[in-house]
């Protein structure tokens, strides 16, 4: 049995061509030789097929999320900058993954916050993870004059990751229209609806299928800075909606 997770060849980073070659012909060629697949994105069952894999071989079984992770959360730990967060009246949009360009255009959502704070006057982005182009985002954040207002919270404990999510008015998943984005099953989708976060992606892969007829999730045009923002400042500009997307998730998730 092969599990095949995100489409490797496409969403990771390689420092030579040669490298990138290995893992393409890999996972071109290894289900080919197994008796059952599971996969999870329709992307990447689709894609086997056209490799010639039989369709009966290949299970789609997409992301979950673990909920009794997300409970008990009603406390929030002794955390600085949720503290800080929380002594203020500023509404919070908020990234939790990884920092690395190649799966995760970070820099479209902070093109979008620049459009967002020239209209709304009380609002913080909120970047928690890591990765190879932190400090690339930092001073592209810089560059647009937009760094106060943006803060990086760099690596955190799994553990902590769901008082991120509490405090966050908003949950974004910031998207090209690319191999990578549409191999990939979002985790930031699951744990957004399990913590009751509105949530923002883009229409790319299997999202608009994950998300289903619900209110979940607003889907914007993949890549364009200004349908991002303008999905955002709705939400934020709206509690009404906000609270139909919370409930709507809430319901959503427990199918995953």
């Amino acid at each position: 049995i092969l599990d095949c997770d995100d489409y490797e060849a496409a969403s990771n980073y390689f420092a030579s061509s040669w490298q990138r070659w290995v893992v393409r012909t890999f996972e071109n060629l290894t289900p080919k030789l197994v008796n059952k697949i599971t996969t999870n994105t329709i992307y990447n069952q689709n894609r086997m097929v056209k490799l010639g894999v039989p369709a009966k071989k290949i299970n789609y079984l997409p992301n979950g999320v673990d909920q009794e992770r997300f409970q008990n959360t009603n406390q929030i730990k002794n955390i600085p900058i949720i503290e800080s967060l929380q002594q203020k009246d500023n509404q919070i949009i908020a990234y939790i993954g990884s920092l690395n360009l190649d799966n995760h255009p970070v820099d479209l959502l902070l093109t979008a916050f620049r459009i967002i704070i020239e209209q709304i006057s009380q609002v913080k982005l909120l970047i928690v993870g890591g990765g190879k182009d932190l400090n690339l985002l930092h001073n592209l954040a810089k560059d647009m004059n937009i760094d106060n207002d943006v803060i990086f919270v760099g690596r955190v404990s799994p553990d902590l990751v769901p008082h991120y999510y509490q405090i966050a008015d908003v949950s974004v998943d910031p998207v090209n229209n690319t191999d990578a984005a549409k191999g990939r099953c979002p985790l930031k989708m699951f744990e957004s609806w399990a913590m009751n976060t509105p949530f923002v992606t883009s229409d790319v892969g299997d999202r608009s299928f994950l998300a289903g007829k619900t209110q979940s999730t607003l889907l914007s045009e993949p890549g364009n800075p200004d349908d991002l923002a303008a999905k955002i400042i709705s939400i934020l500009r709206d509690p009404k909606q906000a609270s139909l997307m919370r409930v709507s998730g809430s319901v959503r998730v427990k199918k995953f």
